[in-house]
């Protein structure tokens, strides 16, 4: 996952960046030469494009890192790696469209590796749900009791020890 993230980071984060640098120089030119109004409108349009593609980008590295849980982050319904590789496949076809749509760079192929490691990262959520099922089956609950357990006592367990170890606790505990 970190690697991944940094992939993406300095590849589309570092070009989002430097194209928003570059339209910022070409509107503090445009606005000393008095240039056109049309050409000054269009690069705020472009700019304003920009944003909205950044904070799309933040919200697409966000997600990556939440949704590779257990339980989904939203509603603490159970994942499974499926449900994992259609949000990974989505937020790729979001980070591509960005891509497309400023003509960036991707020197380190960031959006290229998040898709070769889509299954790789999902399946962590799989293995976790194997353990828990092991461990499950040698106490010899019932299984009205393993349902309550799995449902409704492991996500409030399982979102207390993440949101103990996060900086970003209050984000956790609002979700």
């Amino acid at each position: 996952l970190f690697h991944v993230l940094y992939d993406l980071n300095r590849s589309i984060g570092f070009e989002l960046n430097r194209l928003g640098s570059r339209l910022e120089k070409q509107i503090s030119k445009a606005l000393l030469n008095q240039s056109k109004p049309e050409i000054i409108n269009e690069l705020e349009v472009l700019k304003q494009t920009l944003q909205k593609s950044k904070i799309t980008y933040n919200h697409c590295c966000y997600n990556i890192s939440t949704c590779l849980h257990p339980f989904d982050l939203y509603d603490n319904t159970l994942q499974t790696t499926e449900n994992v590789e259609l949000k990974l496949e989505d937020i790729r076809v979001t980070l591509q469209n960005i891509y497309t749509t400023h003509k960036l760079q991707d020197p380190r192929n960031g959006i290229r590796k998040l898709g070769n490691q889509i299954q790789s990262l999902s399946a962590i959520v799989d293995l976790w749900w194997s353990w828990v099922d092991q461990c499950l089956a040698h106490q010899n609950l019932e299984v009205n009791l393993c349902l309550w357990v799995r449902e409704y006592l492991l996500p409030v367990i399982y979102w207390q020890q993440h949101a103990s170890r996060t900086r970003r606790t209050a984000d956790i505990r609002a979700k």
